[in-house]
């Protein structure tokens, strides 16, 4: 899962969509020819912290990616998802 946070000077679109492509292609891995696994990528842009935990909830991900700003707390640091708008890590887990 892709998530992309707040930050007007980032272009956190193009960042997804170049690292989507990236994932999804398939390369060669080690000596085998195959290529890599099967990937899904699912990218949230700017969600609310609601969205975002609802989403985490209703599916399983093997990997969680945020694009974007935060700031180290005692209760797991600050993820910046929208304007006004932050989950903690303690939240996020």
């Amino acid at each position: 899962m892709l998530v992309l946070g707040e930050d007007d000077k980032l272009q956190l679109e193009k960042e997804a969509s170049l690292l989507e492509q990236t994932l999804t292609a398939g390369g060669p891995v080690a000596s085998s020819a195959q290529g890599y696994a099967p990937c899904l990528v699912k990218t949230v842009v700017q969600p609310t912290p609601k969205e975002l935990l609802q989403e985490l909830e209703s599916k399983t991900y093997n990997v969680f990616f945020y694009a974007g700003h935060g700031l180290p707390a005692p209760d797991g640091g600050q993820l910046f998802l929208r304007p006004g708008m932050t989950l903690n890590g303690i939240e996020l887990a």
